[in-house]
């Protein structure tokens, strides 16, 4: 009997892929620690051993993986010495043994990732998991990049932002078009908090789990377990009860040669996912502000990730 499927949660940075997460994993099948990172950069250094010659690099792998700070600050925690590695002849066997130890100690079955850095990295973990089945949240781009810059990692500035959006999300969505229909689906942020409910029977739907009340009343009390450190920096709202409030944030804090600034950038692909145009402003405004943004992006952006600070305490 083959293993199920395994699930792959991509979106855009600051994009409720955490919330999301959170909410799956209240499954009593599935298990998604919090990021892993290491799956793609393993994929791209040693993707092309051949079965041959895997056993005498499979060591090197293993440790090259639980050095990643990530997999430490898993909760709860993996120990190499869970890994059969006798029993794993390719790398796909050895990332899934992993995956499954942790599914293990979580008293799962069932395993899935989320880590928004694989977002344009589909066709690896096809490549890597034919039979994964992928879940693409998407965010309005313009609440997205807010939320972004305002995270002690990413672009600093709004333009880049909101062009890294675009960007991303359009390869993301490309990608995951040439799969089947059984095995990608694509859901909005603001539909799932504000109608949380059908948007999950729906997921557990195509992806074969049972869906239960107890995903939405029992997420809040796990978030610490989930997240650890970071609910008191970028992952606070978490602490709220599930809400609509960071919907639309944009018109509030977008001006209107922003609001201008942001569809002229990215409209094409807002409109295609359903989100309304914001304001208009004359040509010499917006471009005044382009020009703005340019200029913060000249004292460079900050780290693309944010690693975990230290190892969760309980």
């Amino acid at each position: 009997m083959s293993n199920p499927s395994p699930v792959f949660i991509l979106g855009s940075p600051r994009s409720g892929t955490t919330l999301f997460s959170l909410l799956l994993k209240q499954q009593p099948q599935l298990a998604i620690p919090y990021e892993s990172h290491f799956i793609v950069p393993v994929a791209k250094k040693w993707g092309n051993v051949n079965d041959a010659d895997f056993p005498g690099v499979r060591q090197e792998i293993l440790d090259e993986i639980f050095s990643s700070p990530y997999v430490e600050d898993w909760h709860p925690a993996v120990n190499r010495e869970q890994i059969d590695l006798q029993a794993c002849d390719n790398l796909p066997s050895l990332i899934e043994a992993v995956f499954q130890a942790y599914a293990k100690n979580s008293s799962k079955e069932r395993w899935g990732d989320k880590t928004p850095g694989y977002l344009t990295h589909a066709d690896t973990l096809h490549q890597l998991f034919p039979n994964g089945k992928f879940i693409h949240l998407v965010r309005d781009g313009r609440d997205a990049s807010l939320s972004l810059i305002k995270t002690d990692f990413g672009p600093n500035n709004f333009l880049s932002a909101i062009q890294h959006w675009q960007k991303n999300v359009t390869i993301a969505r490309k990608m995951l078009a040439m799969l089947d229909t059984n095995q990608q689906m694509e859901i909005r942020y603001e539909d799932l908090v504000q109608t949380p409910e059908p948007i999950l029977e729906s997921v557990c739907h195509f992806l074969d789990l049972e869906y239960t009340p107890g995903m939405l009343e029992n997420f809040s009390n796990n978030v610490a377990s989930g997240v650890g450190d970071r609910v008191h920096t970028h992952h606070n709202n978490l602490l709220q009860p599930i809400n609509s409030g960071s919907c639309q944030k944009w018109k509030q804090e977008l001006g209107r040669a922003d609001q201008h600034l942001a569809w002229k950038t990215a409209g094409h692909l807002l409109a295609e996912l359903g989100y309304e145009s914001g304001a208009t402003c004359s040509l010499l405004s917006r471009e005044i502000r382009r020009a703005f943004h340019r200029y913060q992006g000249s004292f460079g952006g900050r780290a693309k990730a944010a690693k975990p600070k230290k190892k969760r305490t309980e």
